[in-house]
């Protein structure tokens, strides 16, 4: 395994029968004390100058600057982007959402919603040719005007008939005002429903769990089965009758 091999030839760790220990065993080890010596020394040298600095600061002349961020790959920059390391440049909705962020904490000015929209509105205006632009938003606004109007009558004239909106339409968002708050209540039942239903479905997941070791009638024990007694099913049935009662109080 001598020149030929990938490690390349050399004498190290080559025993005297010409077998090889382990081609470049040497070599790895020479290089692994560098890498650790380097190590040691870069070691060193930060906690220097990290002492320099605390003395420094006691000094009170290197205070340390508020907000500045250290430099990183790929943040924005004057000269436009540059690259990280990768290749990858960071993307828009990164900086977005780092720009969301500093607008929160108050370290850059918020842009206004106004010129936002502005904005937004010449850019439409370009895309579209600048004629034209505004005719065909009056058409539109219109158009909806007329449909919302149309909608409303229709849903007068069904109360008038005696014959109040149906649950699906009740939901529908358009319908004006009084199709959003009808069926107000209509929630809280189908929560106070499902609560029931779930405590129903508990219930009887554990008598499936007891039920079938149910232990035999002693000898002269008056209870009779899951009747009477404290915790039988008559005393069970009326406390559920009671706060079945107390909870349609409460709804009325």
């Amino acid at each position: 395994m001598g020149s030929n091999h990938r490690w390349g030839g050399g004498t190290e760790g080559v025993r005297a029968s010409g077998t090889v220990a382990r081609p470049g065993k040497a070599k790895f080890a020479e290089e692994e004390r560098r890498r650790r010596e380097k190590e040691k020394k870069k070691e060193g040298e930060e906690g220097e100058n990290r002492r320099k600095a605390k003395e420094k600061e006691e000094e009170g002349e290197g205070e340390k600057k508020e907000g500045k961020r250290r430099k990183k790959g790929g943040r924005k920059r004057e000269g436009g982007w540059r690259k990280k390391e990768g290749g990858r440049r960071e993307g828009k909705k990164q900086e977005r959402g780092r720009r969301r962020k500093m607008e929160k904490e108050g370290k850059i000015r918020k842009k206004e919603g106004e010129e936002r929209r502005r904005k937004k509105e010449g850019k439409k205006q370009r895309r579209r040719g600048e004629e034209g632009e505004g005719e065909r938003r009056k058409e539109k606004e219109e158009r909806k005007e007329k449909k919302e109007g149309k909608e409303k009558k229709e849903g007068k004239e069904k109360e008038e008939e005696g014959r109040g909106r149906s649950k699906s339409e009740g939901r529908r968002k358009k319908g004006g005002e009084e199709a959003r708050t009808r069926g107000g209540g209509r929630r809280e039942d189908k929560k106070e429903g499902r609560r029931e239903s779930r405590r129903r479905k508990e219930g009887k997941k554990q008598r499936r769990r007891g039920g079938r070791r149910r232990r035999r009638k002693k000898e002269g024990d008056e209870r009779r089965e899951g009747e009477g007694g404290e915790g039988g099913r008559r005393e069970v049935e009326e406390g559920n009758r009671r706060r079945r009662r107390r909870r349609r109080n409460r709804i009325e």
